[in-house]
């Protein structure tokens, strides 16, 4: 089991991550919270929404080809105050209208809103521990999946049960993506046909002894399904990700202790038969205040291919692939939306819609309050708000007066 280390939130941590929340909620990025209904499709229904309707093309620039003008969107979960939500980040506007559409359609029996809060607060005195997640090897090779030939459970019901401390701390999962470019199967004329190949023999030589031994070794009946995994990806759509997980918590050893944990499952579960698998990083005092940062900003990073020598020179002797390109099935299984039929936790925030009814159309498109609106309804709150304290102060002065009048009976 891996070990992490945490950093402590002191007051200039915590300024500036309120600094960079405010930044977020007064730009065009909106954060919708979705609680599913029990009884929705699970990872097939999040796969097909990321195959739908996360692609933006322009062909008006030139005739012979499309341009993928696709944005930076992103998928979390959050488990804040004994409750375990999720999320959907869009950098815009636009892009924010386009989800709710889709959303709407995939979870009708769901309920969908902009969140007011744009990410779990974080105190001086606290503590943040975590990683991003990069490639053990090149990202032509696929991690094991919930569509793999080879044996894979659905690692949220390990997951979430995991985090579902029922304590202070709060764990957010951070997955951004964005579309690839179309020949995302093929680099420096090298093919996912070509690693299938070179992985596509009937047996092995091992080396022993500085290589005065040779030993032919058969591969194994899982090592045989790898080089078709590969060639799948061929015809797939990819996507360019970053996989985040982070922990806030005042108790130092018991966040490490949390992270090692929930990095143990995504260890055993994503393995596969070729070695490929996540890799935690970032994980440096320095490291881990950046990480914090981007992930509040849901600043992305290595989203593009390692075209040009230096950055494939870079890239190939590093040792991690920082550049992550998923498929959607991949994708789907490190980022979606679960069913009760797969994860069984009291925690999630399920959707109070009943399975025979529907929010109306209108909930999903809701118009932002005028300025004038926003300031009537704080009006009002703080109308309700200094009428609830006069109750309570008026109840509480009574009480102290019967408290006296009955002591001064006893007295007489």
């Amino acid at each position: 089991m891996r070990s992490f280390s945490s950093i402590a939130i002191d007051s200039e941590k915590e300024d500036r991550i309120r600094h960079i929340k405010e930044l977020v909620t007064d730009s065009e990025a909106e954060l919708l919270f979705l609680h599913p209904p029990k009884n929705n499709d699970g990872v097939d229904q999040t796969k097909k929404l990321l195959e739908s309707a996360f692609w933006s093309l322009d062909d008006s620039s030139d005739w012979l080809k499309r341009y993928n003008t696709s944005d930076v969107c992103g998928f979390e979960f959050w488990y804040d105050e004994g409750e375990i939500e999720f999320f959907w980040y869009t950098p815009n506007e636009d892009q924010g209208k386009h989800y709710r559409r889709h959303l709407n359609t995939r979870y009708s029996d769901g309920q969908l809103g902009e969140s007011l809060e744009k990410f779990p607060d974080i105190n001086e005195t606290e503590y943040f521990v975590g990683a991003q997640y990069y490639l053990k090897n090149h990202y032509f090779e696929p991690v094991n999946h919930h569509a793999s030939p080879l044996s894979f459970s659905n690692i949220y019901e390990d997951l979430l049960s995991e985090i579902d401390t029922k304590d202070d701390t709060r764990v957010i999962l951070q997955v951004l993506f964005k579309p690839a470019a179309d020949d995302w199967t093929e680099i420096h004329s090298k093919t996912v046909d070509d690693v299938a190949e070179e992985l596509d023999m009937s047996s092995q030589t091992e080396k022993k002894l500085f290589g005065l031994i040779e030993k032919e070794k058969q591969p194994s009946s899982e090592e045989k399904k790898i080089p078709g995994m590969i060639r799948s990806q061929k015809d797939q759509k990819g996507y360019y990700v970053n996989f985040r997980v982070g922990i806030i918590g005042s108790d130092k050893e018991q966040i490490e202790k949390e992270m090692s944990e929930v990095d143990d499952i995504l260890n055993i579960s994503f393995e596969s038969a070729s070695g490929q698998n996540f890799v935690p990083k970032r994980n440096s005092e320095n490291e881990l205040q950046q990480l914090l940062e981007d992930m509040v900003s849901r600043n992305p990073d290595h989203m593009f291919q390692p075209k040009t020598p230096k950055e494939y020179l870079k890239h190939k002797f590093s040792d991690v692939y920082k550049h992550v390109i998923m498929t959607a099935t991949e994708l789907s299984s490190i980022a979606h939306v679960p069913s009760s039929r797969e994860v069984e936790i009291d925690g999630i925030k399920w959707s109070l819609v009943n399975a025979d009814g529907s929010l109306p159309q209108s909930s999903m498109d809701f118009d932002e309050p005028s300025e004038e609106e926003k300031k009537q309804i704080k009006q009002e709150l703080q109308r309700h708000s200094m009428t609830d304290v006069n109750k309570i102060s008026s109840s509480s002065e009574s009480e102290d007066s019967s408290e006296q009048d009955e002591t001064k009976k006893l007295e007489d």
